[in-house]
C-alpha cells in the first residue's frame, strides 16, 4: 500500500515539477520522506518478523544517512547553483 501511494505522488510532485512552479527543494523533501517511510517500514518488519532483527538497524542508519543527504543539499543550495 505504500509502494503504490509513492508512486502516485512521485507522479504527481514530477508533473508539477515540470508543469507548475514547484520548488524542487520541495520535491527532493517529499522524495525523501517517502523512501525513509519505507526504509522505516522495513525495518520494523526486519526487527518483528526477520531471522535476523540487527538488520533493522542498517535500514534505519540507511534511512538517516538519506535524510542528512537532503538536507544537507537543501541547506547548501546545491541544486540552485547547479542550475544557475
Amino acid at each position: 500500500m505504500l509502494r503504490i501511494t509513492t508512486v502516485i505522488t512521485y507522479l504527481i510532485l514530477f508533473f508539477k515539477l515540470m508543469y507548475r512552479d514547484v520548488s524542487v527543494n520541495l520535491f527532493l523533501l517529499v522524495l525523501t520522506l517517502l523512501i525513509t517511510g519505507q526504509n522505516f517500514l522495513r525495518a520494523y518488519f526486519e526487527w518483528k518478523a526477520s531471522d535476523h532483527p540487527k538488520e533493522a538497524i542498517l535500514s534505519i542508519a540507511e534511512g538517516l544517512v538519506l535524510i542528512g543527504i537532503v538536507l544537507l543539499v537543501i541547506q547548501f543550495e546545491v541544486l540552485t547553483r547547479l542550475t544557475q
